[in-house]
């Protein structure tokens, strides 16, 4: 069971974020996960995600509207929803190197991404609250590497390669396939995590697998089946990279 990070760890991440935090207790509890909450009585990072998920959002899509290319709505929409991405997040988070402050009952890795996520919304809202409700602060400190990195990471998005992936095998084959995935799922229904594993290409008539990949997976620590989903498509296309698109 970890305990609460030391004051020098604290001082750590705080110097990695660039913002010491007046009230050190939004800090700690940005960083309390709901198991540690529940068992030890004290408050999780819940409410705080929920607010920082806002503050992030509001961040990305003034961002996004101030381009000077003056990108439509459908454009933005997508391009937000990859930013503020578990997978996107969550790289966010190991640059800082929260995995090693997260109060939790089990140890957190980098491959943690769903809770990761959670952590860095959670310190979106901490912030924002600390500083005086200051957007600009959780800009600067918080979410604009990832701004400066948008276009890289929406070229590397789950979605931008799912496509690439459908249009190969549309290429190659001379069909709309359909996808197969198979689904993991742990936790309690309060707190479910989801990850994906043998992912199938089929024809659309017949059935019959064209291409499969049986020997990946995801880790289960995503919130939402799709978010899963889209990771084991990154992981196909990339997998089916490296075989030069040979069927």
């Amino acid at each position: 069971m970890m305990s609460v990070p030391s004051s020098n760890g604290l001082d750590a991440l705080q110097a990695r974020m660039g913002y010491v935090f007046k009230n050190r207790a939004l800090l700690v509890e940005a960083l309390t996960t709901p198991a540690y909450a529940k068992l030890h009585g004290v408050p999780s990072y819940e409410r705080l995600e929920f607010l920082g998920d806002a503050v992030a959002k509001l961040v990305m899509a003034q961002s996004l509207y101030d381009e000077p290319a003056g990108k439509d709505q459908e454009t933005m929409t997508k391009q937000r929803n990859i930013l503020e991405s578990n997978r996107v997040m969550a790289a966010r988070a190991v640059e800082l190197g929260i995995e090693g402050h997260v109060i939790s009952l089990v140890p957190i890795s980098k491959d943690d991404t769903g809770v990761l996520s959670d952590v860095l919304e959670a310190l979106c809202g901490a912030m924002y609250l600390d500083s005086g409700k200051d957007l600009a602060t959780v800009k600067e400190k918080l979410v604009g590497p990832i701004l400066q990195r948008a276009d890289s990471f929406i070229d590397m998005s789950p979605d931008h390669q799912k496509n690439q992936l459908i249009e190969a095998v549309q290429r190659i084959f001379g069909i709309t396939p359909l996808i197969r995935i198979d689904y993991l799922e742990k936790g309690p229904d309060h707190d479910k995590r989801f990850g994906a594993k043998n992912l199938r290409v089929v024809h659309p008539a017949d059935g019959c697998t064209v291409l499969a990949f049986p020997d990946l997976a995801t880790w289960v620590t995503f919130k939402q089946k799709k978010e899963a989903e889209k990771e084991l498509m990154r992981q196909a296309f990339d997998a089916w990279k490296e075989d030069d698109f040979k069927a």
